[in-house]
């Protein structure tokens, strides 16, 4: 229905690896969903919301000691979909959180970041830190912020199988 799963017909099933575009479309809407959540918080962002977003930007703060490298991805991965989420909950519209978890079925979120983990941790805790910031202290300086942060992730994933 979510149509992520390829089915060969008395063959075999398995879920569709996604194409550049996919990748593309999926993360302009997250973008596009993100944006909206906080702009509709910028004048009263939910100090208890604020709070979960810090503790998850804590959390990825411990991952990079994670010895293992595949548990140190998987959770990393986690990490971000977990924040992303509580950013969309910013926005209090159960449609937004609807819509936000129908694009992450369309993206195997774990397939991609994996990929691309090594060359996104540079980033991936400050800039989901920065965002928090911005928020805090200059709340529109924090729609620009997500959009680098978009922007950054976008460019290593869509370059990723060039190199």
């Amino acid at each position: 229905f979510e149509q992520i799963v390829e089915i060969k017909p008395r063959s075999s099933c398995q879920v569709k690896v996604p194409t550049r575009s996919t990748i593309a479309d999926v993360y302009d809407a997250r973008e596009m969903l993100e944006l909206h959540a906080l702009s509709k918080s910028l004048n009263r962002p939910d100090p208890e919301k604020l709070a979960a977003l810090w503790r998850i930007v804590e959390e990825m703060r411990t991952v990079e000691h994670e010895k293992d490298s595949a548990t140190r991805e998987k959770r990393a991965v986690e990490l971000d979909r977990r924040f992303h989420a509580g950013v969309c909950r910013l926005a209090d519209n159960q449609f937004v959180d609807q819509f936000y978890r129908q694009l992450a079925l369309h993206v195997n979120m774990t397939l991609i970041h994996q990929k691309t983990y090594d060359k996104l941790r540079k980033q991936y805790c400050e800039s989901h830190a920065e965002i928090l910031r911005c928020l805090e202290k200059d709340p529109p300086a924090a729609l620009e912020v997500l959009r680098k942060h978009f922007r950054d992730t976008k460019k290593v994933l869509l370059n990723n199988d060039r190199e």
